[in-house]
């Protein structure tokens, strides 16, 4: 068997035997640019899908021209979003999101954005994510002035689940309303490849440089051979 032809092998039977360790999984309307909670089985309390039409107090958007506005309005933070998520067992997964702080009014007394991030697993009810993120940045925005895509906060979070389904949840912990919004966008969950997936990928590097070399070894003695001959 020729080296091209091992390599070959190498290649398939490693990937092969990893086929199906990295599955996709998404999220609904993650950005929102439907205009409602299409996807979020979950949406209670004060907030709402804004985009550039919302007038002088659209906070912006990182992903298209849609975001989730909380506690708008000056109205009371309490909104609870959520949305159940099909995943398989034993992987790894990575949920990210951009947020950030919209302060129309520019108050230098307005509260700071609080965001809590949960996942629980609906095959037993663990949590297998909880983390809370902060925004007490000034001077972000003002009317008729939203966040640009690069003034938004980028975030990522990595769990593991043993269950089928999850409950992907994101609570406002705003300690107050006034003078300032909690903006959210771009939310994603994907997952994330397992080792053996990247040592597959290094073997077959690997085979490609190995059948160059065996190339140029090959094209050099040719000319001498025939020489000889």
């Amino acid at each position: 068997m020729s080296v091209r032809l091992t390599c070959c092998v190498l290649v398939a039977a490693a990937l092969l035997s990893n086929a199906g360790r990295c599955v996709a999984s998404s999220i609904v309307n993650g950005s929102f640019e439907t205009g409602d909670f299409t996807g979020w089985g979950t949406a209670t309390g004060s907030g709402t899908i804004t985009d550039p039409s919302t007038g002088i107090y659209f906070g912006g958007a990182s992903d298209g021209t849609h975001a989730l506005q909380m506690n708008d309005d000056n109205r009371l933070p309490s909104l609870q979003l959520g949305q159940t998520v099909a995943t398989q067992a034993g992987q790894l997964y990575r949920l990210s999101f951009d947020y950030g702080r919209f302060d129309p009014n520019r108050d230098p007394v307005a509260w700071e954005s609080q965001i809590r991030v949960e996942v629980v697993g609906l095959g037993g009810g663990a949590i297998l994510l909880s983390d809370t993120f902060f925004d007490n940045r000034q001077d972000l925005g003002e009317k008729g002035h939203p966040l640009t895509s690069s003034q938004f906060l980028h975030a990522e979070r990595d769990f593991f689940t043993s269950d089928s389904s999850v409950l992907v949840l994101f609570t406002d912990l705003s300690r107050g309303t006034y003078g300032a919004d909690t903006m959210l966008d771009n939310v994603e969950l994907s997952s994330v490849p397992e080792p053996a997936t990247w040592a597959s990928l290094a073997i077959g590097a690997f085979c490609v440089g190995m059948t160059k070399v065996v190339r140029r070894v090959t094209s050099r003695k040719q000319p001498a051979a025939n020489q000889a001959a």
